[in-house]
């Protein structure tokens, strides 16, 4: 026999119940998984001692005799049963997958163990087979051809899925992050409802509802202004967060053409939300860019506010993450 694919072999058998183990570490809280293992464990077992067989007979009766016990189908049949428990705990972990949004990277190594452990099966049945392939130059030659092209169509399954797995949990990232920004804006928006239930001065009002935006929106500013009928001009009232001078050198004159079509200038013009979500890059940013990223703001959105069904003011929030809003 091959001594080198034997050594082979008998590193497989012992990475191959380390994998049992480590599987049964994992799925300690699943009672149906610990059975299938306990199942699967006794038929590898099972396969291993048949391969000792057939190295046995081998040895001491010669090739023809082994070659008879391998044409037996008997490790076939072995290897067909863990096959199907495989394929059994792959379809579990499946359903598991959809139900445990929570333990998503748990079960993405279990799935990703349980393909460890089927190659590693698989390569006990490979390395068996070469043994008792003709020792022919040809023949050699031949089997190391084909036992290249299934370890490299092996790599390739556990590669695509790792890279699908990866996919998966880059996916619900960013839905995490989506439901955290989701979070802070129904936060600061409940706030804000009970801050106008509560409060009855309007100032007390404008310096709470920026503070909520602040203190409970993780928002890196938020400032309140309104506009001057007479001068048309937009005037600070309110602001919470790091301001740095930011609001002293605001000139928002809804008159101007130029400083009045800002996001603040065509909130109020429209009535309608204006967001700058790429500060850095939004034309409409180009007077206050300077300043806004020296502070830190990387977007914004400015809310018109109405009193009576007229637009009165504004209400500006500033994020330190650029497409926040």
């Amino acid at each position: 026999g091959n001594e080198t694919f034997l050594e082979r072999c008998y590193e497989a058998k012992e990475n191959t119940l380390k994998s049992i183990h480590n599987l049964q570490e994992l799925t300690s809280d699943n009672p149906t998984q610990q059975q299938a293992l306990i199942s699967l464990e006794q038929i590898v077992k099972e396969r291993i001692d048949f391969s000792g067989l057939l190295v046995k007979t081998y040895k001491t009766e010669g090739q023809n005799a082994a070659y008879t016990l391998f044409l037996s189908m008997t490790g076939k049949r072995i290897s067909d049963k863990i096959d199907i428990i495989i394929s059994q705990m792959s379809d579990e972990e499946n359903r598991l997958l959809s139900e445990r949004n929570a333990n998503e990277a748990d079960n993405a190594n279990n799935t990703l163990m349980i393909i460890i452990l089927n190659l590693s099966v698989q390569m006990i049945l490979l390395a068996f087979i070469f043994i008792f392939v003709k020792k022919d130059v040809t023949g050699k030659r031949r089997a190391e051809k084909e036992l290249q092209k299934l370890n490299e169509e092996l790599e390739e399954r556990v590669e695509k899925r790792t890279i699908a797995l990866q996919n998966e949990l880059e996916e619900r990232k960013k839905a995490e992050e989506k439901i955290k920004k989701a979070n802070r804006v129904y936060a600061v928006l409940s706030n804000i409802n009970q801050a106008i239930v509560r409060v009855k001065d309007k100032q007390s009002l404008f310096d709470d509802a920026c503070r909520i935006a602040v203190e409970d929106g993780k928002f890196r500013m938020a400032w309140i202004g309104m506009v001057d009928p007479k001068t048309q001009k937009v005037k600070p009232v309110s602001s919470a967060g790091f301001t740095n001078n930011y609001l002293e050198t605001i000139n928002i004159d809804l008159n101007d053409e130029k400083q009045g079509n800002g996001p603040t200038g065509l909130a109020l013009k429209t009535g309608v939300h204006y967001i700058a979500n790429d500060i850095a890059n939004d034309p409409e940013m180009v007077y206050r860019r300077e300043s806004a990223l020296k502070n830190g703001y990387k977007s914004a959105v400015s809310f018109p506010v109405k009193v009576f069904g007229k637009t009165a003011g504004n209400f500006n929030l500033y994020s330190d993450e650029t497409f926040f809003f």
